[in-house]
């Protein structure tokens, strides 16, 4: 089995009940990645409803989770012809940590893109790009394959970027397909895009994660494309885009978060 599979098996316990256990694979600095936190709760939800087409879900995180043991609470919310909706609660010894909501429709089609769409044909193939360097204390990055555009590395060395752009790809290191929880998990695995403008930052908590799945094409590399425009504070935004290797799309992303610049 592999070994996202492994960490994403839950076991039903009750009524829309859910236990599972989660490795450090997916951690940084012992902290559960979020995206994969939200994979698990989508992977609940799509248990329980009668259409698995996933059109958007949305985690809200109210707090830490380490790698350990965890449950799941599903609630339907509503049913209707054409969507499914839920809202699953996520804890940790009795701790909520995360709140997620997910729409799930039957429907689907092709992607029409209108002016004003980031040109993915501006990427560089994946052989290009520069592997994702691990500061030791991230087992995500042993677990993923992530690799940059170089002219989105500047932050690595100190050298910023007038623009908050990260572009790349991912791939698991053990191959494996990109189902949709593998998806959702993926739009958060690419460091932050405010990185390559104003430079690394002590920690840049997840306050809100959305993922459009648009697509599951059945691809083992997904490229992305990320871009913040907007600090306020503390708070910032980040967009994503993630994409089949051959341009189409799969994923659209939102994510609000708190930037707080490394001293």
């Amino acid at each position: 089995m592999h070994l996202f599979d492994r960490d994403m098996t839950l076991r039903q316990i009750g009524d829309g009940k859910y236990a599972g256990r989660v490795s450090d694979h997916w951690s940084h600095r012992g902290i559960v990645n979020g995206g994969f936190l939200l994979a698990l709760a989508y992977k609940a939800m799509a248990r329980q409803g009668r259409k698995h087409g996933c059109l958007v879900v949305t985690g809200n995180y109210s707090g830490k989770t380490s790698p350990g043991e965890l449950e799941l609470l599903v609630e339907s919310v509503s049913s209707t012809k054409n969507f499914d909706r839920f809202e699953t609660r996520l804890l940790q010894e009795s701790k909520e940590c995360l709140r997620a909501f997910g729409t799930f429709s039957s429907r689907g089609g092709d992607t029409r893109e209108l002016p004003g769409a980031e040109n993915p044909e501006d990427l560089l193939p994946p052989e290009q790009c520069t592997p994702l360097p691990n500061p030791g204390n991230t087992r995500l990055f042993d677990t993923m394959d992530i690799r940059l555009d170089p002219r989105n590395t500047g932050w690595l060395s100190g050298n910023l970027s007038a623009e908050a752009v990260q572009r790349g790809w991912i791939a698991f290191r053990e191959p494996r397909e990109f189902d949709a929880p593998a998806i959702v998990m993926a739009a958060d695995c690419f460091p932050p895009a405010v990185m390559e403008a104003l430079g690394p930052a002590e920690w840049i908590p997840t306050v809100e994660y959305s993922v459009q799945v648009r697509s599951v094409p059945g691809v083992k590399a997904l490229s992305g494309m990320f871009r913040t425009r907007y600090v306020t504070g503390e708070m910032i935004e980040e967009d994503g885009v993630l994409r089949a290797p051959n341009g189409s799309l799969v994923a659209l992303s939102r994510q609000t978060a708190l930037y707080r610049k490394k001293v």
